[in-house]
C-alpha cells in the first residue's frame, strides 16, 4: 500500500483542498489516503500519543497565561466597582469623592467607575479646597459620601494582579470614619482579567 496520496490533500476535507486547482481525485484515492493514515496511527507507540497530549496541554496553558496584557485601566475600573459595592461598607455610600493631587490619587479609570455608581466629585489634597467641597456636599444633602484612595496596582509572582484601595467617609454623621482597606485580586483567563477574590489589606 502506498501512502503518497495524502500529500496533495488537506486533512479534514480531501475533496475540497487539492493542490492542483480543478483536479478531481479518483474515488480510490480517498480510500487509500484514509487507510494509510489510519495504519500509520496504529503503528505509533502508546507513549508517543501520551507525550503529544502532554505537550499540547502545556503549550495551551502557556498561551492562555500570556494572553492578558499587563493589568491596567480595566482592572482599576472593575476593582473600584467591586470595592464600593462591598458588603463591608456601612453605611452604603450614595455619592463619591475621587482623591486627586496626591500619591493616593485615583486613576482616571477609577473615577469613571465611581461616576457609574453615583454622583462623583473631585476631592483635592488642599485643605481649603476640601472645605469648599464639604460645603457643597452639605448644601446638596446629608447623604453618605465616600472618598476612595488608591494604594497601587501590581502583578504578583504567581501571575495574578493585585489592586489595593481604601476609603473614608466625608461629612454627615459618619464624617472621618474609615472604610475597610481591601486587596482585590484578579486572574488572567480567556485573554482578560477577571475578579479572583478580595481580602483585608493590612499593609501600609
Amino acid at each position: 500500500m502506498k501512502c503518497k496520496a495524502h500529500v496533495n490533500l488537506a486533512i479534514g476535507s480531501p475533496r475540497r483542498h487539492l493542490t492542483r486547482v480543478g483536479a478531481t481525485p479518483p474515488r480510490d484515492l480517498d480510500f487509500q489516503w484514509t487507510r494509510c493514515d489510519y495504519e500509520r496511527m496504529q503503528s505509533w507507540p502508546p507513549y508517543s500519543l501520551i507525550a503529544v497530549a502532554v505537550v499540547t496541554a502545556c503549550g495551551g496553558a502557556g498561551r492562555s497565561a500570556a494572553a492578558c496584557a499587563p493589568p491596567g485601566d480595566s482592572v482599576v475600573a472593575e476593582g473600584v466597582t467591586e470595592y464600593v459595592r462591598d458588603s463591608l461598607l456601612t453605611p452604603r455610600p450614595l455619592r463619591f469623592l475621587a482623591s486627586v493631587g496626591s500619591d493616593s490619587a485615583l486613576p482616571e479609570a477609577g473615577r469613571v467607575a465611581l461616576q457609574d455608581k453615583g454622583p462623583t466629585y473631585l476631592y483635592p489634597v488642599d485643605a481649603a479646597q476640601q472645605a469648599k467641597v464639604r460645603a457643597m456636599l452639605k448644601q446638596k444633602g446629608n447623604f453618605p459620601t465616600l472618598v476612595v484612595f488608591y494604594r497601587g496596582l501590581t502583578q504578583l509572582p504567581d501571575g495574578r494582579a493585585q489592586l489595593r484601595l481604601h476609603g473614608q467617609f466625608v461629612g454627615g454623621a459618619n464624617d472621618g470614619a474609615p472604610a475597610p482597606p481591601r486587596v482585590l485580586l484578579f486572574a488572567c483567563d480567556s485573554a482578560r482579567w477577571h475578579p479572583a477574590g478580595a481580602a483585608p489589606d493590612s499593609g501600609r
